[in-house]
């Protein structure tokens, strides 16, 4: 029985891709959710309550203004890239994440630059510790939406679950690691 099943999951076909992919979602998301909680408590540890408050107000921010610079683009990247793969029109694929990566850093400097105005308006005499790292995490934005956008690409391209591990177990993993290291 085994062996009819890895047979069947090595031959190519919907059924085995969709068995793989529901597979590999699923361990992506539980080793995620495994390195959130480690770099949660690795975080409380080491910053305190106070500390790791203000890291969840930042970062909790940080989220919010990355929404509109995503625009719903890896959405639209995952459709339009995995259509255009199936009719191998590579000039449109390569037309499509040129213009998301466009859009997305023109989105990513209006934020950063409207956020740095009012930044310098609210906090500018003031250097206090959550001033500074509000400034540090609006700029973690940019990465954060290259990573998803990237991640949609992979996916159109048939890629599910490597377009899944940068954001879900490489950025944690890193982190955790670097939280060891400091």
């Amino acid at each position: 029985m085994i062996q009819r099943a890895r047979a069947y999951l090595s031959s190519e076909g919907l059924g085995p891709s969709l068995i793989k992919a529901v597979f590999g979602s699923a361990g992506i998301r539980l080793l995620s959710m495994a390195l959130a909680f480690l770099v949660g408590v690795q975080l409380a540890r080491q910053l305190g309550a106070e500390s790791y408050g203000v890291y969840g107000w930042v970062m909790a921010v940080a989220a919010i203004l990355a929404l509109p610079a995503e625009f719903g683009m890896p959405q639209l990247l995952v459709r339009e890239v995995a259509a255009n793969n199936t009719r191998s029109n590579w000039s449109l694929v390569k037309g499509i994440l040129r213009w998301s990566d466009q859009a997305a850093w023109s989105v990513i400097a209006l934020i950063g630059l409207t956020c740095l105005f009012l930044w310098m308006l609210d906090f500018g005499a003031d250097s206090s510790y959550s001033a500074q790292t509000l400034l540090l995490g609006v700029a973690t934005i940019p990465f954060a939406v290259l990573v998803r956008l990237r991640g949609a690409a992979l996916q159109g391209f048939g890629h599910v679950v490597r377009g899944q591990l940068p954001e879900a177990i490489f950025r944690p993993a890193l982190l955790s690691l670097s939280l060891v290291l400091v």
